[in-house]
């Protein structure tokens, strides 16, 4: 005895066919899209005026500061979590630049720049790092400097 199917069966066969034509046009579709968009960024070149060119300025002289301003923080006598240690592990992220770094030095801390890609040196700290950024920090709206310090805080305790 051969099964038959149901009509509402049948209707659900046919609309999982048609979702899955519509699926594969979409992907088609973003296909085409994301080669004509490499295409286009392959040859166009970006130029900024002498406005942009000011402001990335000002926004590089105001993070060298606020990094000295954190190197200072840290190395501090009374509050510093670098007070009576001797190294500092760091990428080569560029806001850890050589003003930071010679701030560090004179408070007797050895910066020590860990090898170019080489996210696997310590796991266990780069999955935390990520998990922080993803089921925390990433879903909240900051105003301050305080906020996303409590909300650190409350991550690692949870």
């Amino acid at each position: 005895m051969k099964p038959q199917l149901q009509p509402w069966q049948l209707l659900l066969v046919i609309l999982a066919g048609w979702v899955n034509r519509r699926q594969q046009d979409a992907i088609a579709y973003l296909w085409t899209e994301n080669r004509i968009l490499r295409e286009k960024l392959g040859t166009k070149r970006v130029l900024l005026n002498d406005e942009q060119r000011r402001r990335l300025a000002v926004k590089g002289k105001i993070l060298g500061r606020r990094m000295l301003q954190v190197a200072r923080n840290v190395t501090d006598a009374e509050e510093g979590f670098l007070h009576g240690k001797k190294y500092l592990l760091m990428d080569r992220d560029g806001k850890f630049s050589d003003a930071f770094r010679a701030t560090l030095e004179q408070a007797g801390v050895e910066a020590v720049r860990l090898p170019p890609r080489s996210p696997n040196l310590n796991p266990h700290l780069e999955r935390f790092v990520g998990s922080i950024k993803t089921e925390c920090l990433d879903r909240m709206i900051f105003f301050g400097e305080r906020t996303p310090q409590s909300a650190a805080t409350s991550f690692i305790e949870h």
